[in-house]
């Protein structure tokens, strides 16, 4: 009797490292899901600033004459121009930052 209940007992050594390698493996576990978040939050790219969704009017008036209206015009479109070019630089650096997609 005594011979069948020694065979039961439990290797405290192989044990204690089963439930090492568990704990191991758990850290492992979150690492990765702690990585894949902050991946998924370095993909994201910023919204553009309020300025970028600015509309440009000429400010013409009745009364104004062709030449001052097309002076306005002209400067309001070298306004939107420069607005659009900066907007544009601004994503291509926000896109060239995240990494290249596959």
């Amino acid at each position: 009797m005594m011979l069948t209940l020694t065979a039961c007992g439990t290797n405290s050594a192989v044990l204690g490292k089963a439930y090492g390698e568990k704990a191991k493996a758990d850290l492992v576990d979150d690492a990765i899901a702690i990585g894949k978040a902050e991946t998924a939050e370095a993909r994201r790219v910023p919204k553009l600033p309020p300025e970028c969704r600015t509309r440009f009017r000429s400010g013409a008036v009745v009364g104004d004459g062709y030449d001052v209206i097309g002076k306005k015009a002209d400067i309001a479109l070298g306004r939107a121009n420069d607005r659009l070019a900066y907007c544009v630089a601004l994503s291509d650096r926000y896109v060239a930052a995240r990494e290249p997609q596959p």
